[in-house]
């Protein structure tokens, strides 16, 4: 168990088990496991090590991976676009390396610096200017994109500063969110703060969308986007 001194540095980073991250972000459960523990691998009869794509803010326990935070429940998302994209995980491995040697971020994929223009995947750098200069992560260093030409990235993400505070993972008009210091970062209906997962019990429970909504003091519509996203998320 964790002593006393560790719950204060918890609160407010949001909490999630790697199977809760596998859930929200549609993936296996053991890539998860991979990139946040390193792998072992045999290549011509020689044994490999492939370590974490970065430091995550719960130490692991015997070098498994205890839990995630909120940052790195998002940077989990953004190495997960790239792969799904069609970019090598070792790409994405030098990627981060360029990123953080640019930026000095562990975890530069869960910034606000990062950019895409839905092929590539670049990271602004530099001073803020008219026209900041943006590195391709996955082409090789100091091969640079035009800032104007870049669309603007990951609207369903609300930050604070360059780190991610906020997810709308169906976009902000379905009120769903997760915030990184509400609900150790689990998901709800935003504007009255109730777990998805709560009130989606409830309706199966009471058989009745009509009495959760009454008993929670909450829209009809509210309850019916909850227990969507919930089916969402077991499908």
């Amino acid at each position: 168990m964790p002593d006393g001194s560790t719950y204060p540095r918890l609160l407010g980073i949001g909490l999630y088990t790697v199977a809760d991250a596998a859930r929200l972000l549609h993936m296996p459960a053991v890539t998860a496991r991979r990139w946040l523990n390193g792998y072992s691998y045999s290549d011509r009869g020689e044994q490999h090590h492939s370590a974490p794509l970065w430091p995550t803010d719960i130490a692991p326990v015997d070098d498994n991976p205890r839990g995630l935070s909120f940052r790195d429940l998002m940077e989990s998302r953004m190495v997960d676009a790239l792969v799904s994209n069609g970019v090598p995980l070792q790409a994405v491995r030098r990627g981060i390396e360029i990123a953080r040697s640019e930026t000095g971020e562990d975890r530069p994929l869960s910034t606000a610096r990062l950019k895409t223009d839905g092929v590539s995947w670049f990271l602004q750098v530099g001073q803020e200017t008219a026209e900041p200069r943006l590195v391709d992560l996955v082409k090789r260093r100091g091969q640079y994109g035009f800032h104007a030409l870049i669309a603007p990235s990951f609207q369903d993400v609300d930050f604070e500063g360059i780190e991610p505070a906020r997810w709308w993972p169906l976009g902000h008009g379905a009120g769903i969110a997760l915030d990184r210091r509400r609900r150790f970062g689990s998901p709800m209906v935003a504007e009255y703060g109730v777990p998805t997962a709560t009130l989606a019990l409830a309706a199966r429970a009471e058989g009745s969308e009509a009495v959760v909504a009454r008993y929670y003091e909450i829209p009809i519509k509210a309850v019916r986007s909850a227990i969507a996203f919930e089916r969402g998320l077991a499908a």
